[in-house]
């Protein structure tokens, strides 16, 4: 679904959302950001680590879209990163780890949009006929796990559509999208985001109980709730 230029979600990007699970949008950033955003890449040095990348997390454009489907509330689960080269043949999809189903789902029921997570690629170069990001369209709604020969990339069933991106643009996902990288895409940058509502990669952080919650029982702790009684982290 490619979007019309328009700044702000519009129906038919609602739709295209909703329906293939990704939005593209292109031309988002600028000359000068792309550069901003390659400099500071540049700085850190090449490799998959994760940058700081100002020019991308606070664009306008991308708060508007990402505020629209996750919500105000919503924060980074996994920084800016660089989209690893794929040099197999076949195009592998990525799943994610089995509780990213329910921890970054996608629904829609009748006016009430539930989208947990978030996955935003940005093209810092273009791509080519070397290599892209590869989706597998409508992939959010699945209810059922593809086969293991359609993961493994023999064979792509006819589901699967690849953009082709300019310096700028961004394509922007259901986080349980699935997703695969074919040959050398170029310079593109991968970052999640997810709702308030949903439980971060790393867990939430321990907090200190409250003084009352030391003299309860494991039986009441669980009632109580682990983050009230200071027990953060991945359950």
């Amino acid at each position: 679904m490619t979007s019309n230029g328009n700044r702000t979600m519009n129906a038919d990007e609602d739709y295209g959302m909703d329906v293939a699970g990704f939005i593209h949008l292109p031309q988002v950033l600028s000359a000068a950001e792309v550069v901003a955003c390659n400099e500071a890449i540049d700085a850190a040095g090449s490799g998959t680590g994760s940058f700081e990348l100002p020019a991308l997390l606070e664009h306008s454009v991308l708060i508007s879209y990402v505020e629209t489907l996750c919500g105000s509330g919503y924060v980074i689960d996994k920084p800016p990163t660089l989209v690893a080269d794929n040099t197999d043949s076949a195009v592998p999809f990525s799943t994610g780890a089995p509780e990213d189903r329910r921890r970054l789902r996608y629904a829609n029921y009748h006016e009430t949009r539930e989208c947990k997570g978030l996955r935003v690629f940005l093209a810092l170069s273009p791509t080519s006929s070397d290599g892209g990001i590869v989706l597998v369209t409508a992939s959010h709604n699945r209810s059922t796990e593809p086969p293991a020969s359609f993961i493994a990339g023999a064979d792509d069933l006819g589901m699967t559509e690849e953009p082709v991106l300019e310096a700028g643009d961004l394509i922007i996902c259901a986080a349980t999208s699935l997703y695969g990288v074919r040959g050398m895409p170029g310079r593109v940058i991968e970052v999640e985001f997810i709702t308030s509502r949903a439980r971060p990669t790393a867990g939430f952080p321990e907090i200190e109980a409250p003084e009352w919650a030391t003299e309860l029982t494991p039986e009441q702790r669980a009632i109580v709730g682990n983050r009230t009684t200071g027990r953060g982290g991945t359950l």
